[in-house]
């Protein structure tokens, strides 16, 4: 128990180092995870969120983001899980800050429909968006903010191929492939699931 205590002090003289907004979120999320798990996980998982914050620049606002999130995002998850959703945000804050930061926002409302166990798939989707661009990472940031909504209606199969379509419309129309995310839900509420 002394080596889990005196590892979280460790951490959080680390996360200090970084600007204070992801030691705060972090001192606010630890008394709440430590009631879900055990010492040993807890520690785990404040490591997870210091190696996002170092994975690339501006990547401690997505590791603020997964401190601030974990608390709503961990009654949907088991411990494998917790690790496996903090290592896919990790695996997006290596590629931009803040594509990992909408997938950590979003999370929640992603986990209370059927993608818990689909976690990197979902990550990956939204990953295969981004090129590099301005545009492209918000158009995969605006991804991870409506699919959550569209998994009522969709499942994995029909969201890579929306994704796919939407892939293909941003090479040329970057902003018919916004409005088409953007209408997404609407659209889809409306139509049979057989259409």
């Amino acid at each position: 128990m002394e080596e889990n205590e005196k590892d979280l002090r460790l951490i959080e003289l680390e996360l200090h180092r970084l600007p204070p907004a992801v030691s705060e979120e972090f001192r606010k999320a630890l008394p709440l995870v430590a009631r879900r798990l055990s010492a040993e996980e807890t520690c785990a998982w404040a490591r997870e969120g210091v190696a996002i914050a170092k994975s690339g620049f501006r990547c401690w606002e997505a590791a603020a983001e997964y401190f601030r999130v974990t608390p709503q995002a961990l009654p949907s998850l088991n411990f494998p899980q917790l690790i496996n959703w903090a290592r896919c945000g990790r695996m997006l804050s290596e590629t931009s800050a803040s594509l990992s930061s909408a997938y950590f926002r979003e999370s929640p409302a992603a986990l209370s429909s059927p993608t818990v166990n689909q976690l990197e798939d979902w990550a990956r989707l939204g990953k295969s968006l981004y090129k590099g661009t301005w545009w492209s990472n918000s158009l995969a940031s605006q991804f991870f903010q409506v699919s959550p909504s569209l998994f009522r209606y969709l499942n994995l199969d029909e969201i890579v191929q929306f994704t796919t379509f939407i892939d293909c419309l941003a090479r040329n129309r970057h902003e018919l492939a916004t409005d088409c995310l953007n209408l997404a839900e609407e659209v889809f509420s409306q139509l049979e699931k057989e259409d």
